[in-house]
Parts: C-alpha cells; structure tokens; sequence
C-alpha cells in the first residue's frame, strides 16, 4: 500500500515542481523583458528628446511669402509678427510685456518687427515703438537686404520715412540688387517719398547691380511726374546701363504721348560731360 502511494505522488511532486520551476522562469523573463524595453525607452527619451524639443520650439519653415503651412502651430513669435503686420499696437505690447515673444523674432523672409511694420502699415506710433524697443532693427535688412526704409519708400510711406531718417536711417544703403530706397520710390512712382529722400540728400544717380539710375526706373514705367521730379533734381540722362542703354533707349515701349512728355523733360535735364562708366560683368 505505500509503495503504490509512493509511485502516485512522486510523478504528481514532480509536476508541481515543473510548473513552479516554469513559472519562475516565465517571471524571470517577464522582468528582464521589462528592463530591457525600459532601457530602450531610455535610449530613446535621451536620443530623441532633444530633438522633440527643437521641433516644439521652433516654428515650421514659411513658404516664399513667409508664411506658414497650413495646419501647423504658430509660436508666439510668429503671433506677435502677425499682429505687427495688422498694426495692432495694443496686441503687440502684450505679446512683447505679458506673453514672452522676442523682439529680435523673424518671419521666415527675413523681416524683424520693425521691417514688417514700414512694409504692410501705416502705423507711425507701430513703427515709434518697435523702434524705441529695438533701435538695431533701423538698418536690418530682410533676406534681400531690403530695410524698413526701402519698404516704407516702396509703398509711398511718406510720414514714416520722416521718422526713419530723423531716427538716423541710412538713406543709401542698397539691397541685394544694389537698388537703394530712392529707385523703389522712383519704380513706385512714390513722389512724396521721393521728395523726402531727395530733401535728405539721396544721390539722384545712384546706380544699381544693372546700373540702371532712377531715372531709367521712372521713365521705363512711364511715370512723367516722377521723371519731373528727378529731373527737377539734376537727375542725368547721359548715364548707361550694363547693355549700353540711356533712359531714352528704355522709352521704345511706352505709348506714344507718354514718351513725347518724357523726351521733352530729358531735353531740359543736365548731362554731364563724363559719366560713371557701367561695370558691365
């Protein structure tokens, strides 16, 4: 009778101590899974997280018109741009007093607070405080190299050129074009900023990378009043372009009235007797 127990229970013992020995091993290997997945979750989380964090901090990339993708979230900078460029004075303060936007932000062309505010308002008491805030943005080109002077002269800003020259602006700083302020208010036909800028000493002619003057700007768009007013100026007419063109060459184009007003002021305009030659690369 005990030997047949003995032969019950040992095959019985030695199932028990299988299962137990299995289910230690399965826990043992649950644990070592378990560290290992928590170490490559580390890795990732030091490998990663940096570069999560610059992406979070940094807004997606703007398209040609400095824009951002739609569907992705400004930061605050770009919020603060943005009501900058709808002359929101009141909004601007908060975002720059209460908010933590940076007054050194830039959109993805290139242009400060300052630079937006000359461009795309007529907002003088914007453009005071911007400036007041950030003094070095005066002369801060865009990627272009275009100033807050150049873009308040492209849209005829004339109370804002005021300001900007009295502020110590530099008139003759050129783009990457080599145009300067006065030929974007020549081009625009922005007669009252033309008036301040030549009040203030900007040289009439002055040459671009193309070596076109003003006055070739002006008059190949037919803007008789313009070409007056440089010529009222000493603007020359004697001066080449790269391609050997005087601005009388640069009328063929423009309709038949227009161009009879133009040549009649060219013929009271001063010539010098040598002009610049035309670096013709």
């Amino acid at each position: 009778m005990k030997a047949t127990l003995s032969v019950q229970t040992g095959p019985l013992k030695d199932a028990r101590f299988q299962k137990a020995a299995a289910q230690k091993a399965a826990s043992q290997n649950a644990v070592i899974q378990n560290a290992a997945w928590w170490r490559t979750f580390a890795l990732c989380a030091l490998l990663c997280l940096p570069l999560a964090c610059e992406k979070s901090e940094s807004a997606p990339p703007a398209n040609s018109n400095g824009e951002r993708p739609t569907g992705t979230t400004p930061t605050t900078n770009d919020l603060f741009l943005d009501a900058v460029g709808r002359g929101e004075l009141a909004e601007v303060r908060a975002y720059l007093n209460e908010r933590g936007a940076s007054i050194q932000a830039r959109d993805g062309l290139g242009n400060s607070a300052l630079l937006l505010a000359a461009r795309k308002t007529d907002h003088l008491e914007l453009v005071k405080f911007l400036y007041a805030a950030d003094p070095q943005a005066l002369d801060a080109g865009d990627n272009r190299d275009r100033t807050p002077l150049s873009w308040a002269a492209h849209f005829d800003r004339a109370p804002i050129i005021a300001y900007l020259l009295q502020a110590g602006a530099q008139i003759e700083k050129k783009d990457l074009g080599g145009n300067t302020a006065l030929m974007y208010a020549a081009m625009r036909d922005a007669r009252k900023s033309a008036e301040l800028l030549l009040k203030h000493g900007a040289d009439v002619n002055a040459q671009n990378d193309l070596c076109d003057t003003g006055l070739m700007l002006a008059a190949s768009k037919g803007h008789v009043a313009m070409v007056a007013l440089l010529v009222k100026h000493q603007a020359d007419p004697g001066y080449e372009d790269r391609e050997g063109r005087t601005v009388q060459d640069r009328l063929q184009h423009i309709d038949a009235a227009t161009r009879e007003k133009i040549e009649s002021l060219l013929k009271q305009a001063p010539r010098s007797a040598m002009n610049p030659a035309c670096d013709r690369k």
